[in-house]
């Protein structure tokens, strides 16, 4: 679990600050087993793309809470998977010897066009819904090219990747909220 994020309408009356009625909570725990680099690294990187989505004028605003709140979407991050380098080495090996391959057929054959294999550094995703007018996707894997890259190179790819990706979720949680709210709307008139 690389990030427990946890997404709830907040309630205006209940809490001692007003916030809005329009605000999703976000929930941000790490697992034990991550290092503290790989979790400032994402931590710093959510908070800007929180902070610049919260900035523009729109009707669904987003803030962290330091715990989970009943009715919520729980996005479970598991631990990254970093390829070592050389891993890197082996699949050139592969790659030449299939370009090779792919070589040796064209006289005989039509051509295979050739398809390279990339190592990858991963981290999964899990989302358990919590609230009713979100649709969402349940399982899926974050992932970005580590082809001879160091392993603090890969950590920033894939954080940048895991935002970019929280990024389009955010956007789709918004355009799911406002028609939500045209249909509530449709069904008061």
């Amino acid at each position: 679990m690389f990030a427990l994020a946890a997404i709830a309408p907040a309630r205006a009356a209940s809490s001692a600050e007003d916030v809005p009625r329009d605000t999703l909570w976000l929930h941000v725990e790490w697992p034990s087993s991550c290092d503290e680099l790989a979790r400032s690294h994402f931590a710093s990187a959510l908070d800007s793309l929180i902070e610049q989505y919260n900035s523009n004028e729109r009707s669904l605003k987003f803030l962290r809470s330091e715990e989970p709140k009943p009715d919520a979407v729980n996005l479970k991050w598991g631990n990254p998977d970093y390829a070592p380098l050389r891993r890197s080495y082996w699949l050139t090996g592969m790659n030449v010897v299939l370009l090779g391959a792919n070589l040796l057929i064209l006289p005989y054959f039509i051509p295979i066009l050739p398809f390279y294999i990339i190592p990858i550094a991963r981290c999964d995703l899990e989302i358990n819904e919590g609230v009713d007018w979100l649709e969402l996707e349940q399982k899926q894997t974050i992932h970005c090219s580590a082809y001879f890259r160091s392993e603090a190179k890969q950590r920033a790819l894939l954080s940048a990747t895991m935002v970019n990706d929280l990024d389009s979720k955010l956007k789709k949680w918004q355009r799911q909220y406002q028609r939500n709210m045209k249909r509530k709307l449709r069904k008061t008139q």
